[in-house]
């Protein structure tokens, strides 16, 4: 969720093909990433994501405020309205989550924290789905190519708990403008592959951003398109 300084385009490509041969993690990243990088917001400093997800049963309108509450946690709480295509009834979700770093060694090259995160139907209570992960940030070029990856544990409200897992590369194109490429996904439960951008309409102030994923394995044709807007105030 933090934001990331413009990367350089030589190793662009080269990420590319490390990621391109490989549900959604209950959790939230530096859009429109899936998988979360281990930094949390400044001391003091809040953000406001928003993003509309289209997938082949429903229609996300998410909206996520989360703010660092005392210099060490990051905390976020959220709801969202689905839509169904169908003209069925419209689900309500909400979103309780908190990060914290748990290791950022002086010569700054990785960090890593821990995270967890609740979603869940406010009219059956917080008995929802619970994801406990640890997310790892690694700078291969200084930090203008970065490497996030996530292991953990979820438990759905129905269901029995999995293991998930998500990997991602980050890197720039100019000044404002960076691309994504990841893979994640749920044990037992299949894997997500997903490219995005993220442009900086003010930088530091305001990004906008899309993706595009898809379900991987042969015969598979669920895909979703999402676009986002988030907006950061400035450190006091």
């Amino acid at each position: 969720m933090t934001r990331h300084r413009p990367l350089d385009t030589g190793c662009i490509f080269a990420g590319l093909l490390m990621l391109c041969g490989g549900s959604a993690p209950a959790a939230w990243a530096a859009r429109p990433l899936a998988t979360d990088d281990a930094p949390i917001l400044d001391p003091g400093q809040c953000q406001l994501e928003t993003w509309v997800q289209h997938d082949l049963q429903h229609t996300h309108f998410w909206m996520v405020p989360a703010c660092n509450v005392n210099g060490n946690w990051e905390v976020g709480v959220g709801a969202a309205r689905l839509q169904g295509h169908s003209g069925g009834n419209s689900l309500t979700q909400a979103v309780i989550q908190a990060k914290t770093v748990l290791a950022a060694p002086k010569d700054g090259w990785w960090r890593a924290g821990i995270a967890v995160a609740d979603q869940f139907d406010p009219a059956r209570g917080l008995a929802g789905d619970w994801t406990a992960y640890v997310p790892v940030t690694v700078d291969l070029n200084g930090d203008r190519l970065q490497w996030h990856t996530n292991i953990g544990w979820r438990r759905e409200r129905h269901g029995a708990p999995a293991a998930t897992w998500a990997t991602a590369l980050e890197a720039a194109v100019g000044e404002r403008t960076a691309l994504t490429v990841e893979t994640y996904g749920t044990r037992g439960g299949g894997s997500w592959r997903q490219l995005g951008a993220r442009y900086s309409v003010m930088p530091g102030r305001a990004d906008v951003d899309i993706a595009w994923g898809a379900k991987a394995g042969a015969g598979r044709h669920e895909h979703y398109y999402a676009a986002g807007l988030t907006i950061y105030t400035t450190p006091p």
